[in-house]
């Protein structure tokens, strides 16, 4: 009995744009300028936009331009069209161009935070031990996703209360102190909790429960939900509890240059935008106590 023929097209010619060894290409080029996993995944992502956008595997320096353009008319933010600049721009240089996106100059605002009463709202209706901790030693910690995601237990110093920040932003590393209350916490949840040794031989400090190193996204979506559970409606994602810290700081009387310290800021200015809370501080004290 004959077989039945399959009829499928198998042409290459119907792929709308082939792009995957374009960007495998750039990824490989970017690892070995030294960038960091997190920068490449943001950038690869980038570029897969931009020649999807264009239709095209190697768009032209005119075409470059003319995205940015198309980003800003569309009102983005300017650290996101900055950010969109860089990695368009390292895909240009991989074939010996230079493209002239000028740098967005961001505006100096403070962000949004969280007060204090906003993060015990939050800690107090988490039900599930991992999450309550990750939440609580973000924000004790000020850490970014990224770095608590990538923790392991060898950057635990429980018994001197400090935290090992590796390859933070910009490639840093960092010693971070440990609120003594939090540090008793991560103990009970280090004796709860399997020690999971992943394929590179690290043991992740918050493993998913397939076996797995926390996405930062996935961490975002959970702090998120917890966020608009507690009735907060202020926008952003876990970052705000990095604010929410420097902010409380900052209220209470720390110096700017120890938050800066604490925040891993690359300039001071960055740190200033808190500054505004103590003025208000001092202001309230002024019309309290300044009477005749």
């Amino acid at each position: 009995m004959p077989r039945e023929l399959l009829h499928v097209n198998w042409n290459k010619a119907q792929l709308k744009l082939d792009i995957n060894p374009i960007l495998n290409k750039y990824e490989n080029y970017l690892r070995f300028k030294g960038y960091r996993d997190t920068s490449i995944i943001r950038y690869v992502n980038i570029v897969k936009k931009y020649l999807n956008e264009n239709k095209s595997v190697r768009p032209s320096v005119d075409d470059a331009v003319r995205f940015r353009a198309e980003l800003l008319n569309s009102n983005h933010k300017r650290a996101t069209i900055n950010l969109y600049s860089a990695a368009i721009k390292q895909f240009h240089r991989m074939y010996g161009e230079e493209v002239d996106l000028p740098y967005l100059k961001l505006n100096n605002k403070l962000p949004y935070y969280l007060s204090s009463d906003d993060v015990l709202k939050i800690l107090n209706l988490i039900p599930n031990l991992k999450h309550y901790c990750m939440i609580t030693l973000c924000f004790y910690c000020m850490l970014r996703a990224s770095e608590l995601i990538n923790l392991d237990d060898n950057d635990l110093d429980l018994k001197n209360l400090t935290l090992r920040v590796r390859n933070g932003k910009g490639g840093k590393d960092a010693i971070l102190p440990i609120n003594p209350d939090c540090a008793e916490l991560l103990r009970q949840y280090m004796e709860i909790r399997p020690k999971i040794v992943l394929q590179d031989g690290s043991i992740p400090v918050f493993p998913t429960d397939y076996y797995n190193r926390w996405e930062r996204r996935d961490f975002y979506r959970m702090f998120v939900a917890y966020k608009k559970k507690a009735g907060i409606n202020i926008p952003g994602g876990s970052h705000l509890l990095r604010h929410a810290a420097a902010s409380i700081l900052v209220k209470n009387g720390c110096d700017i240059m120890t938050v800066k310290e604490l925040m891993r800021h690359e300039r001071i200015e960055t740190t200033a935008r808190y500054l505004h809370l103590k003025d208000d501080d001092i202001r309230e004290r002024y019309n309290k106590f300044l009477t005749l």
